[in-house]
């Protein structure tokens, strides 16, 4: 039976009355006082940093006014699973059922971490562990790259030059995309991967379809399977072969303390040349440059060849709008797409417990915020040597941080 959002597992037996003797009772309640915790590996994970708050991604519309919270944030769940990639690879018929919805017949070609398939009608390339794919109509500046032959898929870059109308000459008008015809281009590839209903977005003449899976009930960040649709057909898309399978399950901590710890953490905000508006001087205009007085005309100029031209009035500049917050309407648990270098296969792809902080008046597909989750003493920076305390029965009683190895943190007493 899979457990639910906080980890437990529910019963499915009846509530039967019964009789137990009291010499029983008193030593099942030991025994469960002296069970031993469970133990889960530390995860040494990208997004931690070596010090300071855990690490946020950052906020669409960050202003260095922080954050505010309006509204409430969540009590619960206290404990959820993490997910991970399974062992098992891709394989050459999987990257050809793949390829035939976008059109592409030639048979796959083989690279050190994945499949290539390239044809008239396109590229499609397949990364063999995770299932990573990216395909492109028109290879030149795709912008969805996935690449095969490096072991990390970190190496890639695409970089693109811009021709200006007067390089391309007389262009056609673009036509207006068609929703319900770009809907029908990408039914096969949504039922092939059991996909969910996506968020539309027309740019030019492009439709763009975004699908954020849900795995184990909980929403994701970070793993969206994006196709974009043009008059013709897909044009260019990236998603998804493989899903996660459920990990250890590890204590959280509560979204409170997450969002507190986001307050904390330092916002990127540009220098702007603009002055602040303050109460007495509405900097509506620049002061004027100080600099030499004028000698006067008909007067001897000591010491200088000619009189001195009175110094120019700086334009006006405008005001700057005061730092406004980021404002913070609730939460909710989902997972995140992170780094992990506890496995023992390496560097691997995980999907993190975090909390979702909605956003006031953002855009539709970056009105989330997340921060990681699981509980402090569970996580270290990626390179780090340290270990993970137990996991106690309950969410009780959590060391702060993790511990230096060769000094384990004893599991909290429950009885």
């Amino acid at each position: 039976m899979k457990p639910d959002a906080t980890g437990r597992r529910p019963s499915s037996m009846r509530s039967i009355p019964r009789v137990v003797p009291v010499t029983a009772v008193l030593v099942a309640s030991v025994a469960a006082c002296a069970a031993p915790a469970s133990t889960v590996p530390l995860l040494h994970v990208a997004g931690v940093p070596e010090h300071g708050p855990i690490a946020a991604y950052a906020a669409p519309s960050a202003s260095v006014a922080g954050y505010r919270l309006v509204g409430s944030l969540p009590d619960g769940p206290d404990h959820a699973a993490v997910w991970r990639w399974p062992d098992t690879s891709v394989t050459e018929q999987d990257v050809a059922e793949l390829a035939q919805h976008f059109g592409l017949t030639a048979a796959p070609d083989a690279h050190r971490y994945g499949w290539v398939v390239t044809s008239p009608a396109g590229e499609l390339r397949v990364r063999r562990d995770t299932g990573l794919w990216a395909f492109t109509r028109t290879p030149d500046c795709p912008p969805y790259v996935v690449d095969v032959d490096d072991p990390l898929d970190a190496g890639s870059g695409v970089a693109c030059a811009v021709a200006t109308a007067a390089d391309l000459g007389a262009q056609p008008t673009p036509r207006t995309p068609n929703v319900a015809q770009a809907r029908t281009a990408i039914a096969g590839i949504r039922a092939f991967l059991h996909l969910g209903e996506p968020d539309v977005d027309i740019a030019g003449d492009v439709v763009h379809f975004v699908i954020d899976p849900v795995v184990g009930g909980f929403p994701t960040w970070g793993m969206a399977t994006r196709l974009d649709v043009d008059a013709v057909g897909i044009v260019n898309a990236t998603g998804w072969l493989t899903r996660p399978i459920e990990g250890p399950v590890y204590p959280l901590r509560s979204a409170q303390a997450a969002f507190d710890d986001l307050a904390r953490r330092p916002i990127v905000a540009p220098a702007i040349a603009c002055p602040l508006a303050t109460e007495g001087n509405p900097a509506t205009e620049g002061e004027p440059a100080t600099g030499g007085e004028p000698v006067p005309e008909g007067e001897p100029a000591t010491g200088r060849s000619r009189p001195e031209p009175p110094a120019p009035m700086p334009l006006p500049m405008p005001v700057c709008r005061p730092p406004q917050p980021v404002i913070v309407t609730g939460a909710h648990l989902g997972l995140q797409l992170d780094w992990d270098q506890s496995s023992p296969a390496g560097v691997r792809l995980i999907l993190l417990p975090a909390w979702f902080f909605t956003i006031r008046d953002a855009p539709p597909t970056a009105d989330v915020l997340p921060v990681i989750a699981v509980a402090a003493a569970y996580l270290a920076p990626a390179g780090t040597e340290a270990t993970a305390p137990p996991v106690p029965s309950d969410a009780a009683g959590l060391p702060a941080s993790p511990t230096p190895a060769g000094n384990p943190v004893p599991s909290p007493s429950s009885g």
